[in-house]
């Protein structure tokens, strides 16, 4: 078995469930229903000793801390490493999957689980091609980067010369830290 313990911040949404994928196959759900502070569960229970690879994927509508990870005592574990390629996804709520009901039904999660992509989503639901994200590029490793912006941009009436300056300078500081990396940015 695996045991987690989560402390949740305050939701955009009020969809707490996490997920375990188990040998790329087989999801299950685990986690709150319902807000607490504080949760500790299971996240994964075989009755049998077997290998299995597990990826938990913890909610994307709240702030989600691990306070920790327990296994079984005669239980071991070791990092998988064995994704193809590492994708940077920025975008607003879209991205982030703001009305997805689980993590693992967002439009990155099943785009990574098709590729073999350990994804890191920078998706943040309101948010907007903002300038700053010219200048707090992640140093992370990246094989693919996307952007995603444009709904809340235009919505809140920003100029398109505005939007046009600000997506070229996100995309000279992605360029200039990731010289070599496709780059795909989509807006309406």
């Amino acid at each position: 078995w695996v045991r987690v313990t989560l402390r949740i911040g305050e939701p955009s949404r009020w969809y707490f469930a996490c997920n375990t994928v188990i040998d790329r196959q087989h999801v299950d759900t685990f986690g709150p229903v319902t807000k607490p502070d504080v949760w500790r569960g299971t996240a994964f229970y075989q009755d049998e000793p077997q290998m299995r690879e597990i990826d938990l994927w913890f909610s994307h509508l709240a702030p989600t801390h691990i306070i920790s990870v327990e296994i079984e005592d005669d239980a071991t574990i070791e990092p998988s490493l064995r994704f193809d390629l590492r994708w940077i996804a920025y975008g607003n709520s879209v991205t982030q999957g703001m009305n997805a009901t689980q993590p693992i039904y967002t439009w990155p999660a099943r785009v990574a689980r098709a590729l073999n992509a350990d994804v890191v989503n920078l998706g943040i639901g309101g948010a907007k091609l903002y300038p700053e994200l010219a200048t707090t590029v992640p140093t992370t490793r990246a094989d693919i980067i996307s952007a995603s912006f444009g709904c809340n941009d235009f919505n809140q009436d920003i100029p398109s010369q505005a939007y046009r300056e600000r997506a070229e300078a996100l995309i000279d500081a992605l360029r200039s830290q990731y010289p070599h990396v496709p780059i795909i940015m989509t807006s309406p």
